[in-house]
């Protein structure tokens, strides 16, 4: 994939052929619907964490690292308040949420469950 986007770069911009890329990285980069981090241990599905920390992880990293290490071993967070950060949230979100904020256009297909698809 860095080969491909090396070519289009090159292609973007002929004087950067002689660049040398020494590293690089890639990722899926997150985002909630209300740009807070999800730190959930669910009650559903036993020993399963979320934690997502929606495109701001990195500044929260140490603090995160801890409440999530606390989940883990201890099944709730022993220094702090996590209950706005909890995935249950979002059981009432729009199925069209995206749409709504403009993130995607209205006549974008679907890519979701239909709420009478989505698990339990």
């Amino acid at each position: 994939m860095t080969r491909n986007l090396a070519g289009c770069l090159i292609e973007l911009f002929p004087k950067a052929a002689h660049v040398r890329m020494i590293r690089s990285w890639a990722g899926i980069v997150e985002n909630t619907p209300d740009g807070r981090p999800i730190l959930d241990r669910l009650e559903t599905y036993p020993n399963t964490v979320v934690a997502t920390m929606s495109s701001i992880g990195f500044g929260l990293s140490p603090a995160s690292e801890r409440a999530i290490t606390d989940l883990v071993l201890k099944g709730q967070c022993g220094f702090a308040d996590l209950t706005s950060c909890r995935l249950d949230r979002f059981a009432n979100l729009d199925p069209d949420w995206r749409q709504d904020r403009g993130w995607i256009p209205s006549n974008a297909p679907a890519t979701e469950f239909s709420r009478e698809d989505r698990p339990a």
